[in-house]
């Protein structure tokens, strides 16, 4: 995103009708003596935005952990009003109200508190489509709301694959997988579904390593094809694929297969299965 893009996408994740609140008290951070021993957070915020709207790279929802600060000193700037008179008595409150009807307008696009049709309709109406900043395509719920579907089916079907395995295999046998949402939601059913171990070599599941797993046996759970697979292994065998119209279009038509014997071993061909996103 370019910078402007960029900026626009933060005031949706915090939420755009909040504006004033945080403006408040970034400007109150600088101008108020009461707030001179925490102007180094105002100096911090404006660093660390500068660095995320000019990098290119990164993503709107990268901010957000720093808006609590200047919306709590928006706050407490906005009641330090009351001190100044009467006639300023009314803006807390008014506020109040304000906040709480612009956090009932954004809660669906942050909680899946709507039926998914009625989700939709509501966002067509509001105009907002809310962007993930991922490259990947999109499909029709945003990635929040889709990648809530399609995982106990996944596991199911895993499942049904893996207890038609021989006895003699399933003591060997593990999962493995491209894709960190994919691992974590077949470990998050692993007891209801009685599955195998997961192992994965995306971002922080590539650290946690392969165990001592030696790739006698393995469920592959992936997009790719026979053939990518049949470079690692001397057998693979398609069993089953996966699919929820709801979910992300990279989510849909999972392919489930059946590896035996791998090439070479597990932990030497580890490192270049490393996948960082």
């Amino acid at each position: 995103m370019n910078p402007l893009e960029f900026i626009v996408a933060v005031a949706f994740e915090i939420n755009p009708l909040l504006f004033p609140i945080w403006v408040t008290g970034l400007v109150y951070l600088f101008v108020s003596k009461e707030t001179k021993l925490h102007r180094w957070a105002g100096i911090f915020w404006l660093v660390v935005m500068g660095i995320l709207v000019f990098t290119g790279s990164a993503k709107s929802y990268y901010a957000n952990p720093s808006f609590p600060v200047l919306i709590a000193t928006g706050a407490l700037a906005i009641e330090r009003l009351v001190d100044r008179g009467k006639k300023w008595r009314w803006v807390p409150p008014v506020t109040v109200v304000y906040t709480v009807i612009a956090l009932l307008i954004a809660m669906p696009f942050a909680v899946p508190v709507l039926p998914v049709q009625d989700y939709i309709s509501f966002a067509r109406k509001t105009g907002m489509n809310l962007e993930t900043g991922e490259q990947n395509e999109q499909g029709v719920l945003p990635q929040f709301f889709a990648d809530r579907f399609g995982w106990e089916k996944l596991a199911q079907k895993t499942a049904a694959v893996y207890q038609a395995l021989p006895d003699s295999d399933k003591t060997d046998c593990v999962i493995f997988t491209t894709n960190y949402g994919r691992a974590a939601s077949l470990e998050y059913y692993t007891e209801e579904y009685d599955l195998p171990p997961v192992i994965c070599g995306h971002n922080s599941y590539w650290h946690w390593g392969p165990g001592d797993y030696n790739g006698k046996v393995m469920i592959v759970v992936d997009n790719q094809g026979q053939e990518r697979l049949g470079e690692f292994f001397e057998e693979t065998e398609e069993k089953g694929r996966t699919n929820h119209p709801l979910s992300m279009p990279y989510e849909q038509n999972v392919h489930i297969y059946v590896c035996r014997n791998l090439r070479e071993p597990l932990k030497a061909i580890w490192p270049i299965l490393k996948i960082f996103i």
